[in-house]
């Protein structure tokens, strides 16, 4: 398993990595790479490749889960997150990985969820 955290993470409750491997089966593997900022779509992006190629070589399944497109939208612009999200998804394809994501519709205005739509399959509202 692969957690890929934001360094600010590590002021809320001691190191996630520390956490994460807490909370892990015995026989997991755990990588838990940090990254800066989450406004840095850049190394975010790298970041993400690299884990997607490690869990391609290893020949596992793999499902990608961002727990929050909120954080990257409260650090980013909508159209600079639409075009990471389009290119993510490329990679998540030549991978044949899955793509999960989350985001709080509450926090955004109805023109910004309606930018991010196009981008997955299937869509949940929780109303």
């Amino acid at each position: 398993m692969t957690f890929l955290v934001a360094d600010a993470a590590e002021w809320l409750a001691g190191h996630p990595r520390a956490r994460i491997e807490s909370t892990a089966a015995p026989d997991t593997t755990v990588r838990t790479p940090v990254v800066d900022s989450p406004g840095n779509l850049t190394d975010l992006g790298v970041t993400l490749l690299d884990a997607l190629e490690a869990h391609d070589a290893a020949d596992a399944r793999t499902t990608l889960c961002c727990q929050s497109l909120t954080i990257l939208l409260q650090y980013s612009a909508t159209d600079e997150v639409f075009q990471f999200l389009h290119t993510l998804d490329g990679h998540l394809d030549r991978f044949d990985a899955t793509g999960h994501f989350h985001l709080h519709a509450d926090a955004h205005d109805s023109e910004t969820v309606a930018t991010l739509r196009p981008l997955f399959d299937r869509v949940r509202d929780d109303d």
